[in-house]
């Protein structure tokens, strides 16, 4: 009679390791660790593109405003500014106001960050313009 461990010698099971495959877990974990923060890093800079166009789009409505009226408005319903917010009349991820203060040599429109990784709107994160164009940040950096 032969001994049955003696058969199963010389087979190779077939599969893979706890071992091997720990290892490629741990690796797509390494990868997804590196590429997370830069592609969240990169939405960000998109939705910071759109405060910087409509910032852009309020200063030259302001331009215009300041041509008819020789003054610069606070008010922003009174300027004439292409429609950048969604069907149901709310911006995606800033809101837009000019602040108190505008008159005939200045003014300054502001766009405070409703929601996201880099600061909900509760952390007073922001980006400003003027009339001259100069765009500031709250934080003092800019993610573009």
């Amino acid at each position: 009679m032969r001994n049955k461990s003696a058969v199963y010698r010389g087979i190779r099971k077939q599969g893979f390791t706890f071992i091997e495959l720990l290892v490629v877990v741990i690796i797509v974990g390494i990868f997804l660790a590196i590429a997370l923060p830069v592609f969240t890093k990169n939405i960000e800079k998109s939705k910071t593109g759109e405060a910087i166009t409509t910032l852009n789009l309020i200063r030259m409505a302001e331009k215009d405003y300041f041509l008819d009226n020789n003054i610069y408005t606070s008010d922003i319903s009174k300027l004439i500014i292409d429609d950048t917010s969604l069907p149901d009349g709310s911006n995606r991820y800033f809101d837009y106001t000019i602040l108190p203060g505008a008159g005939a040599n200045n003014f300054t429109a502001k766009a405070a960050r409703r929601d996201g990784p880099y600061g909900p709107s509760g952390t007073g994160d922001y980006y400003t313009i003027d009339k001259d164009g100069a765009i500031d940040s709250s934080n003092g950096h800019f993610i573009l």
